[in-house]
């Protein structure tokens, strides 16, 4: 037995393993290193192997606090991208000694954790593909597709890992439209289940009231305590509400024609290109031009997709240094930000009505106003194109919203002199459009608030 022990760890063989590997691996890592050259990647960020990762699981008392739980799964998210990254990039030994112990790979790597619920050879043949691919976005995919398409009734839990592993799917340098509609529609059916939980919740707790305030000698504490959370659920109900709302709308908006991709090397390889034939080129120029095109239909999307902001966010800066001068790199940003501030002015709008609430939501708008500022300078005095006359109608729109609910939800003042300098320049932006009638209701919108806080809309001068 010793003989053998030592021949299996014996250095001779390590290395060979290790040479073996280096020359299987090389050819795939030039780009990978390239691209984390170029974007300044850190990779030391990825967390050891664990055996297993917390989930965070609803459990009554914390359906009160919808935005605080989606933040826990943030960070849930974080642990299963990592505990994937480290198993994907295990070294020989690492994978030696797990072999020699008989470890198993996790169950939210493989997919194993949702395969269970429908155990079919289709599914189970994903899931050895994901042991050995687990960063795979189409075959993770297809393994939340099948189990979930199986007309199987599942509890809300279930559908909470549904929407989490195709989450997961698109947090590793990739992204198709195909596969956020897939997300989005998750998340619709898992927040209707939520919205059903949280509404049967409140019946439960107002019964509960009725029958405590019949009771004597009740403390008054455990009514109010009970009262507390019967608000909180109904807070929830409307954020919850919100939610839906948003996804409604981007399903609608984003209506696919044809499946397309986008993903980190691709920007890489398209900026390395670009860099080494110059920006004359025609041929990568059209590349390019379809790679933005194809970054608008998809992250248009993600903005409804709570749990995918960060990784949106990460593709907005690549594509900032692949094209620093094209206004819809800031357009989209700014609209991924402006779908935050909705979700946050209806925490506010639901009941959380805190210092902290009204604080972030005038951080995002401040944000997001900036950006809408960048891209406008990046159109000038002429918008010609369709996505030119959009970020100035966009613009328009979230200057009106922003003062509507500041004004009827969020009872704060805005400075006067600024309101003044923002209405003169929506409007006279507005003008810009070549065919501005059909903006006429939007310019009425703008022109009416002006006339609320007594501003002159003969000071114009347009």
């Amino acid at each position: 037995m010793r003989s053998i022990h030592f021949t299996i760890f014996s250095p001779q063989l390590i290395r060979l393993f290790r040479q073996r590997n280096k020359k299987t691996t090389k050819k795939a890592n030039i780009i990978a290193v390239m691209r984390d050259r170029l974007f300044n990647k850190d990779t030391s960020a990825i967390e050891p192997i664990t055996e297993s990762i917390t989930h965070s699981k609803i459990k009554a008392p914390e359906l009160g606090n919808i935005p605080g739980t989606i933040q826990q799964w943030e960070m849930e998210i974080k642990s299963r991208v990592n505990e994937i990254h480290a198993w994907k990039h295990r070294t020989l030994l690492q994978r030696i000694i797990a072999k020699c112990r008989r470890q198993k790979i996790p169950v939210s790597v493989s997919g194993e954790e949702i395969a269970k619920f429908h155990p079919i050879k289709s599914a189970l043949k994903v899931v050895n593909h994901l042991k050995q691919h687990p960063t795979d976005m189409q075959k993770r995919l297809e393994l939340v597709s099948i189990i979930s398409k199986s007309d199987r009734n599942f509890s809300i839990e279930t559908y909470r890992l549904f929407l989490l592993q195709s989450t997961v799917a698109c947090c590793f340098g990739e992204l198709s439209n195909v596969g956020v509609k897939q997300v989005l529609k998750n998340q619709e059916v898992y927040f209707a289940k939520l919205l059903h939980q949280c509404k049967r919740e409140a019946d439960s707790l107002k019964v509960k009231l009725q029958t405590r305030r019949r009771e004597k000698n009740v403390y008054n504490h455990q009514t109010e305590n009970v009262s507390k959370h019967l608000r909180d659920i109904e807070r929830n109900i409307l954020i919850i509400r919100v939610y839906q709302k948003q996804m409604a709308k981007s399903l609608k908006e984003n209506g696919m024609v044809r499946p397309v991709t986008l993903s980190f090397d691709e920007i890489t390889a398209l900026f390395l290109q670009e860099e080494k034939k110059g920006r004359q080129n025609k041929k990568l120029q059209e590349k390019k031009k379809n790679t933005i095109k194809n970054a608008s239909e998809i992250l248009l999307m993600i903005r409804a997709l709570p749990l995918l902001q960060n990784e949106a966010k990460r593709f907005l800066k690549h594509l900032h240094k692949l094209a620093p001068d094209d206004p819809v790199i800031a357009f989209l940003e700014a609209k991924v930000n402006m779908s935050a501030l909705v979700f946050k002015v209806g925490q506010y709008q639901g009941g959380e009505r805190t210092a902290s609430v009204l604080n972030a939501i005038q951080e995002t708008f401040n944000i997001t106003h900036q950006q809408y500022g960048v891209a406008l300078k990046k159109v000038g005095n002429l918008p010609k194109t369709n996505i030119e006359i959009t970020i100035i109608i966009e613009y328009a729109n979230l200057i009106h919203y922003f003062y509507k609910v500041a004004k009827t939800t969020l009872g704060l003042p805005l400075p006067r002199e600024w309101l003044n300098s923002v209405f003169i320049k929506t409007i006279k932006l507005l003008h810009l459009i070549p065919d501005a009638k059909q903006f006429e209701q939007l310019v009425a919108d703008i022109q009416k608030d002006m006339a609320d806080e007594g501003i002159e809309i003969s000071s114009l001068g347009v």
